[in-house]
């Protein structure tokens, strides 16, 4: 059995720089729009939330997201790559929100 950080929930990870066309606003008016049940019983962890470009882009979505319960959301800041993998390896569905990109390595 492999550790979890949420084990009565589902875990989702979005590891993305947040830059417009990596689609994170998307994302957080997605979970937004969540019934507020299904917020409560999922975590939100996203990797990547200290990019330091695009300040007004990153300030409408952490807005979003610290509408939400915070105890349900996890800004996990830039991490390497075998912190990175610790997270892959702990969550059920990785997100990638990109809005333009033909091959992600995220996803890769």
């Amino acid at each position: 059995m492999r550790p979890h950080p949420a084990p009565d929930r589902p875990v989702f990870l979005c590891p993305r720089r947040w830059a417009p066309t990596k689609g994170i606003l998307n994302l957080a008016q997605a979970i937004r729009e969540l019934p507020e049940n299904i917020i409560a019983q999922t975590a939100f962890l996203f990797a990547g939330s200290d990019f330091t470009g695009y300040n007004e882009y990153s300030a409408e979505v952490r807005s979003i997201l610290n509408s939400l319960k915070k105890s349900n959301v996890l800004l996990l800041g830039n991490l390497n790559q075998q912190q990175l993998l610790k997270y892959y390896n702990l969550s059920d569905i990785i997100v990638i929100p990109s809005l333009m990109e033909a091959t992600s390595l995220a996803a890769l």
